[in-house]
């Protein structure tokens, strides 16, 4: 206060340009500290944009389209009059429903840190690595799963980021079936926190390659289904890395559109669904390769298409 800075507070800077808030970006704990939300993970109502609670009748578990939770929709007026003040309500531009991502059609995305490194692929990787080391040993036990992940495992990944030094930095974090959260047969692999999404990042390519590799081996069942799924994990990030958002900006680039195979396998059934992500939509299913994205198809600017 009283500074030179504060009294430029909300003026014009340069061509009668001046600052406006975007959007805020945290997870979900930091959220709720910085905007003081009363309905979060710790409270019986855990949403500030609908009625999803713990509560059988609302509950959160419901990802059908016509969910109870989702009957009711607060808009950010409705919000602020049942919840205390945010200390940003005074900033140009902020709304509850900017709090994790600009609203669409600026953005199709969430949050993918959250999401993808630190969310969906710490549970894929391990997964998918467990599972082949089972496949391929069928009289494995946990002792020796360990073992195989801070010797096999964990030394191929050191040598793989060697050879990508330029681009890739191995974590000193060995693999263990402790930070691979796999201390019981009926514990489901998930990376610990040592792992952080820089490094979790590094592990989606690294892991294709790896699953490449035991599948050339021909000795270990479903190791091109495992190859395939990691794949595209890999395959999805290098299309982020190389082409940014081109994902939902139109024209001016040389991608101008993606089309990506997205299939979810619903866990005991065998059965697959397809999703839709904004400009990214997604073909049909392909019940005999449960991938994530398992073909990407890009629109060139002649309109000629190519699969990738």
């Amino acid at each position: 206060m009283g500074s030179s800075s504060a009294s430029r507070a909300g003026k014009p800077f340069e061509f009668n340009w001046t600052m406006t808030f975007a959007a805020f970006k945290g997870d979900w704990e930091a959220r709720q500290q910085v905007h003081r939300l009363n309905r979060f993970y710790a409270t019986k109502y855990i949403c500030e944009h609908c009625c999803a609670s713990y509560e059988e009748h609302n509950t959160f578990g419901d990802f059908r389209s016509n969910a109870n939770c989702l009957s009711l929709r607060f808009t950010h007026e409705q919000y602020l009059m049942m919840s205390p003040p945010s200390p940003w309500i005074c900033v140009r531009g902020w709304t509850k429903d900017r709090n994790l991502e600009e609203p669409p059609p600026v953005n199709k995305f969430s949050d993918l840190l959250h999401v993808l490194h630190q969310g969906v692929a710490c549970v894929v990787i391990p997964a998918l690595i467990c599972s082949g080391l089972e496949s391929k040993h069928p009289s494995l036990t946990l002792s020796e799963l360990d073992t195989l992940l801070q010797r096999e495992v964990y030394l191929h990944y050191k040598s793989w980021c060697r050879t990508h030094a330029r681009k890739y930095t191995a974590t000193s974090f060995r693999f263990n079936g402790k930070r691979f959260s796999k201390l019981g047969w009926a514990d489901f692999p998930e990376l610990s926190s040592h792992y952080k999404a820089a490094v979790v990042k590094t592990m989606m390519f690294w892991a294709s390659d790896y699953m490449k590799d035991q599948d050339q081996e021909g000795n270990v069942p479903n190791s091109r289904l495992r190859w395939l799924c990691m794949h595209s994990f890999a395959k999805f990030q290098y299309f982020i890395d190389e082409g940014g958002p081109f994902f939902w900006r139109s024209g001016g680039d040389s991608c101008n559109s993606l089309w990506a195979c997205s299939i979810i396998v619903l866990p005991g059934t065998g059965r697959t669904r397809s999703c839709s992500n904004g400009r990214a939509s997604f073909s049909e299913d392909h019940p005999e390769v449960p991938l994530v994205a398992r073909d990407v198809i890009v629109r060139q600017k002649d309109k000629t298409q190519s699969k990738v």
